[in-house]
């Protein structure tokens, strides 16, 4: 079982991969299904869609989560990560490393997660 940090710092590995061997689209894709998610907001259906690839699907309480509909819907620091988590994904195929920025804590209270992670120039040497 993978906690939602987890999934996120894998999908930005594998997406920054991706990039370095000259094919940006999984960036892209992630960034359109962000944009998307921005702009129909929290409880679409584009939300959802978004937020699944960060969700192990044999924890419903991720997705819970990441769509806000478990207690933490109110709670100021996980909206922000939530925010964050959204926001990150259309920074550009110049920045493919920031997708986990200021999302670390996001798993709070549901298990797993949190870890501080080395710095991402030391994990990719750049």
């Amino acid at each position: 079982m993978a906690s939602i940090i987890e999934n996120v710092r894998a999908k930005r590995d594998t997406m920054h991969e991706e990039n370095r061997r000259g094919n940006p689209q999984p960036l892209l894709d992630n960034a359109k299904l962000a944009i998307a998610a921005l702009h129909d907001g929290v409880g679409s259906q584009a939300w959802e869609t978004y937020m699944l690839q960060f969700a192990d699907n044999t924890q419903p309480a991720q997705l819970k989560r990441l769509k806000a509909t478990d207690s933490s819907a109110g709670d100021d620091v996980l909206r922000m990560r939530r925010a964050y988590l959204v926001g990150n994904a259309v920074c550009g195929i110049t920045t493919d490393t920031n997708l986990d920025f200021e999302v670390n804590t996001i798993d709070d209270g549901i298990g797993g997660g949190c870890a501080v992670e080395e710095p991402i120039s030391t994990k990719f040497n750049i």
